[in-house]
């Protein structure tokens, strides 16, 4: 038979391992929550030069914007005023505005 003393001491063990384990966890997230944070900011400076794209030539989000992708002229891109748009609204979404 255990004594009240065991249980307690037993007791106390199970709490200081179910908090480390929650102060574990809880240091994952963080590290995780940074790691995202950090993407989020790569991703929206990767978009600000497509959301700073003026629109007007056209409000058909299948108005087509073709550009050169290299020099020489070989490659070409073939983009729509909805590419842009969705850049613009995608970057007011996570800094907490609305859509355009």
């Amino acid at each position: 038979m255990s004594s009240p003393r065991d249980a307690k001491t037993l007791a106390a063990e199970t709490v200081r391992g179910n908090f480390a384990d929650l102060v574990a966890r809880a240091e994952a997230a963080e590290a995780k929550l940074s790691a995202l944070q950090e993407e989020v900011g790569r991703l929206r400076e990767a978009l600000e030069p497509f959301a700073a794209f003026p629109t007007y030539p056209s409000d058909d989000d299948d108005f087509q914007i073709t550009g050169r992708l290299v020099p020489n002229g070989s490659h070409f891109a073939d983009l729509h005023v909805a590419d842009f748009r969705r850049a613009r609204s995608a970057l007011a979404r996570t800094a907490g505005g609305k859509d355009d």
